[in-house]
């Protein structure tokens, strides 16, 4: 019972009553009084309705009331008539006439009365700024967040920014009963904004919106059958083609996530021992390992753009050197919503590194990454002194082989490496034990890059 409304369901019988132990009761005057919901019932009302007391109908029209009963215990007479589904109104005794014909005053309970068999029709839909449709985790199991072009039950919808859920309810006996819950990353909360219902041009279709705006996996569900305890009819075909139900009372709807958030990242290394660092190059002596990390709540790693170029001295590929592009979930290990990579550089190579991150929603990291680095292990080698200056004479003395040169002499020094290439020599010329102090000496003499020439 609500405010005087009866609601039944399928049907219900209403029993009329009256009394006079006088005359006794000759005839019943019985009427419909309508409310604003009556015309949508789309059913015969009576007209004009008089019953005599028998149950047999004396003037007017019975409309949708079948057979009529009627009971006598002395003076008491009691008519007794079945209502059928999709009846709503109010039954009044218009007056009881006994055999004198005298006429009571009219009666009202005051009870309206519904019956009901027709399930509330309710639609869900959702928009806002849709960026990709992707699989739903699975707990226990890496997530694979990949793209679907066919959406289903197993589909998670990802927005950046907002997003309005906006329920249909089309019912001809609606009260604001609908249980609406919002889920959070799996939790009730409670501060989205939920408009009041709006009732659609004077039919009986009614309108609520569930307004999302905190980053975050949502859900709504809706709890609602109507007063005669119908269930209700799910139309949320807007998730998927098949997401429709009929009489199931209740609907959770698939995840819709808001993304709002720029995603962050952080490349560290082990090795930072810088030995020289030349036009933005650092040059390494030891193998170095990168700590890549993401902070992302949808990160997917084939949204991940890593590049590693490996170059020897003379710019041509260094072969020995593979890595990955860390587009498998393989790559990574998760922490919350930060995702760990380790990428090694143990190959001795001119590296150029270059990382970018893009997450689902379209959001791109503040700033790309780009760092260009030198492992290199091995010593220079084939390490070669020449004189090239004048000619020389060539004496043997005591077994001794000895070159004799007309000053000044012009000595060529050479080396190779492959990687980094050779940053400068130290060299020395010493005069042997014992010769005359005219002769030269110098100790440790450098030749930087800028007066090397490199073939």
């Amino acid at each position: 019972i609500l405010s005087s409304i009866l609601f039944y369901n399928p049907k219900v019988t209403v029993k009329i009553s009256a009394k006079d132990d006088v005359a006794g009761i000759e005839y019943f005057s019985i009427g419909v009084k309508k409310d604003g919901l009556t015309e949508a019932t789309n059913i015969e009302l009576p007209e004009g309705l008089v019953v005599n007391a028998d149950g047999t109908v004396k003037a007017g029209t019975k409309g949708f009331i079948g057979e009529i009963t009627s009971v006598k215990e002395g003076g008491k007479v009691t008519l007794s008539f079945e209502v059928p589904a999709q009846f709503r109104g109010e039954f009044i005794i218009e007056s009881v006439t006994d055999l004198s014909h005298n006429d009571s005053a009219e009666y009202d309970d005051n009870n309206i009365v519904v019956v009901d068999t027709i399930s509330p029709d309710v639609k869900v839909e959702f928009t806002g700024s849709l960026k990709d449709k992707i699989d739903v985790d699975v707990a226990g199991q890496k997530p694979t967040r990949q793209t679907k072009n066919t959406t289903d039950a197993n589909t998670r919808f990802v927005y950046d920014g907002d997003i309005t859920a906006t329920i249909t309810v089309k019912e001809a006996n609606f009260y604001d009963d609908m249980v609406i819950t919002v889920y959070r990353d799996g939790a009730v909360v409670t501060d989205s904004v939920i408009s009041d219902w709006t009732q659609i041009n004077g039919t009986f279709e009614y309108v609520k919106t569930v307004k999302l705006s905190e980053d975050g996996d949502y859900q709504i569900k809706l709890d609602y059958e109507d007063k005669s305890d119908n269930k209700m009819d799910v139309d949320a075909t807007g998730e998927y083609a098949e997401n429709t139900a009929d009489k199931v009372g209740t609907y959770t709807s698939n995840i819709h996530t808001i993304d709002t958030t720029i995603p962050s990242y952080s490349i560290t290394y082990d090795n930072n021992t810088v030995i020289h660092n030349i036009d933005g190059r650092d040059y390494f002596d030891a193998n170095r390992t990168a700590t890549i990390k993401v902070t992302d709540r949808n990160f997917r790693p084939n949204d991940v753009k890593f590049t590693v170029v490996a170059k020897d001295v003379v710019n041509a590929d260094v072969t020995a050197y593979t890595y990955s592009k860390l587009v498998s979930w393989d790559d990574w290990t998760q922490d919350g919503i930060t995702w760990t990579a380790t990428v090694p550089f143990t190959t001795d190579a001119n590296y150029t590194v270059d990382f970018t991150y893009t997450d689902i929603a379209g959001h791109k990291v503040a700033e790309d990454y780009n760092k260009l680095f030198t492992v290199d292990k091995v010593a220079p080698n084939n390490l070669k002194i020449e004189y090239v200056e004048p000619s020389f004479v060539e004496k043997v003395i005591e077994t001794v082989t000895l070159h004799f040169y007309k000053a000044p002499v012009k000595v060529k020094i050479s080396a190779t490496d492959d990687t980094a290439g050779v940053y400068h020599f130290m060299y020395s010329y010493v005069k042997s034990t014992g010769v005359s102090a005219v002769n030269a000496e110098l100790i440790d003499e450098a030749i930087t890059n800028a007066d090397i020439t490199y073939d």
